[in-house]
């Protein structure tokens, strides 16, 4: 792969199971052999938690503000107060080809440093592109040292500002989806969020500050991913079959569709390509996977059968790159 590819695993419904596919999704991706890094940009820390013990967190999180500080609000923080360029983190190895970049509760601040740097960024100041680029430089800067061939951001559950900076400088969205109403209902929404930041940062992007940072702007619909359903005979049961089937309805028509009749260079797929994989509820031995820090096929029994489920999501999404 000749560039870093980044990702954006995206749903402002919670619940949907972002962290846990981020987590199995980059496992697989390093098992195969490729460089992945994981950055935790949900003020929850999530992602954090399930890939570091209770000691380290403390850690990261008290040593934030200090010159020790490792987690992405120490990398951002420094722009925030003014500087032009975000300070270098070393992202933390996890496993071999897997590596953090830890989140930071105090992240939540940025919510009103991004909302104004937006507002500043329609008047064209630097300071503003300066700061909504902030997080995509530091993931750049921290995939560069560790010659990570692909990013992933766990994003938080909302359409604020921060959720708008990293979807905007990624290359690719993912949307996790459980089979439920409220997914359902979460698609529409999407979609319109999506085409409106899109179009708010094409207004940005024209006559920017000379040699101020800029966004990508256009992130490409990967896929969606329908999770945490139960199966019977090996088949999703009757209930969730028939939401599998609302969900690509929905997805159709309220995100690709959509999307498409704004931008005709955008979701230019069939509809069918667009589902990734399905991910069934692995129940308890999920709950064993996330406390012991390992991918659901390690920790044996039925969460066996997770691997060639993420093993066939991460090559869906390597072909998706070409790489």
């Amino acid at each position: 792969m000749s560039t870093i590819k980044k990702i954006a695993l995206f749903n402002h419904k919670g619940g949907v199971g972002k962290t846990s596919l981020s987590v199995n999704i980059a496992f697989a991706l390093a098992k195969q052999g490729h460089r992945v890094l994981l950055v935790d940009s949900d003020p929850q820390c999530s992602l954090t938690t399930y890939l570091s013990d209770e000691a380290a967190v403390n850690e990261w999180l008290d040593e934030s503000e200090t010159d020790k500080g490792r987690t992405i609000w120490s990398a951002v923080r420094p722009v925030l107060k003014g500087q032009e360029n975000p300070r270098d983190v070393t992202p933390v190895e996890r496993r071999e080809n897997l590596y953090l970049i830890p989140g930071d509760i105090a992240l939540f601040a940025i919510e009103d440093y991004l909302s104004d740097a937006f507002g500043e960024c329609s008047k064209r100041r630097s300071e503003g592109y300066q700061k909504v680029t902030a997080i995509g430089r530091v993931a750049s800067n921290a995939a560069l040292q560790v010659q990570a061939e692909f990013v992933l951001f766990d994003s938080g559950p909302n359409i604020g500002p921060l959720n708008k900076a990293i979807i905007l400088d990624c290359d690719g969205i993912i949307i996790p989806a459980a089979c439920d109403q409220f997914s359902l209902r979460s698609f529409l929404t999407l979609g319109v969020t999506l085409a409106r930041w899109i179009k708010e940062w094409e207004g940005l992007s024209t006559r920017p500050p000379e040699g101020a940072p800029m966004l990508g702007g256009r992130p490409e619909l990967i896929g969606y991913i329908p999770q945490r359903f139960k199966v019977w005979g090996g088949l999703p049961a009757s209930d969730y079959s028939m939401f599998m089937s609302k969900l690509e309805s929905s997805f159709s028509k309220d995100i690709v569709e959509l999307l498409r009749g704004k931008f005709p260079d955008m979701a230019m797929r069939g509809v069918s390509e667009y589902k990734l994989g399905e991910v069934k509820d692995f129940g308890q031995s999920a709950i064993r996977a996330q406390r012991e820090g390992l991918p659901w096929w390690e920790v044996g029994g039925a969460a066996a059968s997770a691997w060639p489920v993420f093993n066939g999501i991460a090559n869906r999404l390597k072909d998706y790159f070409n790489a």
